[in-house]
């Protein structure tokens, strides 16, 4: 397959495309360390981008992690419009796009996060984003076209050894692995360890 992974110079985004790259074709994107670059806030540098690689199989986002965390009493509008461009808005614009370009049977994964299930008070400018890419994975899926699926993948903290509240970059990227090469669509793929 042909697998555009955004967000490919990131903690998990280098393991994805390691472990992909096994098997598959893959075209890391990032903002500004890759061979091909573009912002998935700005729609224009996403067509641009689309239009360089063509048609394509799968797509992966892994960006969209910089929200802001702030304390409650601290929270401004301008904390939920910085939430609201890089964790929403890009992974929407990822998915309008990126269906014009996408092959028949192909697959499209988006992050979320851990924090709309375990909220502290540092997270209300990005919890509501993460609920809101969950819910629009579940409710988006049965109206595309063409077998094309949409999964998103909701990870806890990722560090470098398995530790409770976090996980490596290794198990996580098999979430992802298993959304693209499996069948499923609509589905949130946990990848948690909170338990």
């Amino acid at each position: 397959m042909k697998i555009i992974v955004f967000g490919s110079s990131g903690t998990i985004g280098k393991e994805l495309v390691k472990q992909l790259s096994e098997k598959h074709e893959v075209i890391g994107i990032s903002r500004s360390s890759s061979p091909i670059s573009a912002d998935y806030t700005d729609e224009n540098s996403l067509i641009e981008m689309f239009e360089k690689i063509g048609s394509f199989d799968a797509l992966i986002n892994v960006a969209g992690h910089d929200t802001q965390f702030v304390s409650t009493d601290r929270l401004q509008t301008s904390h939920f419009r910085y939430g609201a461009d890089r964790k929403l808005m890009g992974q929407v614009n990822l998915v309008l796009i990126g269906l014009k370009y996408i092959n028949k049977g192909g697959s499209i994964t988006l992050s979320s996060g851990y924090l709309n299930h375990y909220p502290n008070p540092y997270s209300m400018a990005t919890s509501p984003f993460n609920a809101f890419i969950d819910n629009f994975v579940q409710v988006m899926h049965p109206n595309i076209k063409n077998n094309v699926r949409l999964n998103v993948v909701s990870p806890s903290p990722v560090v470098e050894e398995l530790q409770y509240g976090a996980i490596t970059p290794e198990l996580v990227a098999k979430s992802y692995i298993e959304s693209v090469e499996g069948t499923g669509s609509g589905k949130v793929f946990k990848a948690w360890n909170m338990d």
